[in-house]
């Protein structure tokens, strides 16, 4: 057990530890053991839709480019589109090194990396 421990673990060994204190309790309180499987079926679906939100989170940015072709745009309806996804990328992309505190050179290796990802 970790008292006073100020260390940062990973996400399985926080869950080995859980586990290993969920499977105590169940041994040591019989008369608990149906709260404990209900706390462990909590604890899988808080972990599986972790995983899908990040899932999705992933694929949910996808470029001006891809974009403009699955909407099939052309002429100067796909140069007005791409302008304006260029734009918004680039004001989304000044917000992040604000909250991931980066200064110079980080800071704009970091605005060049996101502008070039978001448009494709």
């Amino acid at each position: 057990m970790r008292t006073g421990s100020t260390a940062i673990l990973s996400p399985r060994t926080e869950y080995d530890i859980l586990v290993a204190h969920i499977e105590r309790c169940a041994r040591e309180q019989p008369r608990h053991r149906t709260l404990v499987r209900k706390l462990e079926g909590n604890i899988k679906f808080l972990a599986l839709a972790a995983i899908l939100t990040l899932a999705t989170a992933t694929g949910a940015n996808a470029s001006c480019k891809s974009e403009a072709t699955t909407k099939k745009l052309a002429g100067a309806a796909l140069n007005s589109f791409t302008t304006k996804c260029e734009s918004d990328a680039k004001a989304k992309c000044e917000a992040d090194p604000d909250t991931k505190k980066l200064a110079g050179a980080a800071r704009s290796s970091h605005m060049t990396k996101c502008v070039n990802d978001a448009k494709g």
